[in-house]
């Protein structure tokens, strides 16, 4: 029960822990592996930013975007994660719509932001909305 509540950052079947010695990670993984493996489930597609973390997993196992052994950028929740430098990155494409309310609500909402990361950058077109209205 203990690990599950370390392991409350999922989402439908994605997984996003944050460990703070590369020995918790690998003990959290085995950990994570057997409880699950005893329900008969195999846990897979494993990412990390750490190559010995990694190294503690069998290839088999490893995200497919993982090749030889260059860490990638991985896209979950509509958030881009690079492994290799270990930041976070918000991409945007917003297409210009008319100057109206419905236009910037518009815009607002090509925005998706669920971890809320671009809230700070979204207040004073919000701001804008709630004067409209």
């Amino acid at each position: 029960m203990r690990l599950w509540k370390q392991c409350s950052r999922t989402y439908v079947d994605d997984l996003w822990k944050f460990c703070a010695s590369v020995e918790q990670a690998i003990s959290l993984v085995d950990q994570l592996r057997r409880l699950l493996s005893s329900g008969g489930f195999r846990i897979t597609k494993f990412l990390s930013n750490n190559k010995q973390v990694l190294d503690s997993i069998p290839p088999e196992d490893h995200a497919a975007a993982i090749v030889d052994r260059q860490l990638p950028t991985h896209k979950t929740l509509g958030v881009f994660w690079n492994a290799e430098t270990d930041q976070l990155e918000v991409k945007i494409d917003v297409q210009q719509k008319s100057c109206t309310r419905r236009g910037v609500l518009s815009m607002i909402g090509q925005c998706y932001d669920p971890l809320g990361i671009l809230g700070h950058f979204l207040l004073p077109a919000r701001r804008v909305l709630q004067e409209a209205c």
